[in-house]
């Protein structure tokens, strides 16, 4: 069985030359060469953005949840000078929660309205 699969894609002008240039400049052998390094810088870019929201993210809105006397107001935000100040917006943080655990399953009585609430965002 093949390990590979053979994809028929429409770039625009400038990606296309740019995937051209890169195969004509001598740093890849072929077009899809380039389009696969591009997929997995992709793929790196994702799981790093996952991995910190995972992490770094989550720790801060669990922090925030815990004591939500650290949430800041936007005025807050604004003159606050300290760098190592927690700053996270309440309706911020109830959107990145959203987000955050969107694909976490969901008990049987709210999977109906969760999958309307994504269905509605990707419009």
């Amino acid at each position: 069985m093949r390990s590979t699969q053979q994809f028929s894609i429409t770039l625009p002008n400038e990606m296309a030359d740019a995937v051209k240039a890169k195969v004509a400049g001598g740093e890849y052998a072929t077009e899809s060469e380039v389009i696969r390094e591009g997929l997995r810088a992709l793929i790196a870019k994702d799981r790093a953005i996952e991995h910190w929201l995972r992490t770094e993210v989550a720790a801060a809105y669990d922090e925030l949840k815990a004591d939500p006397s650290k949430a800041l107001t936007i005025d807050q935000m604004r003159t606050s000078r300290s760098s190592r100040t927690l700053v996270v917006v309440r309706p911020l943080a109830n959107d990145l929660h959203r987000r955050l655990f969107a694909r976490c399953p969901r008990p049987a009585h709210r999977a109906g309205r969760s999958t309307l609430r994504r269905s509605r965002r990707r419009r």
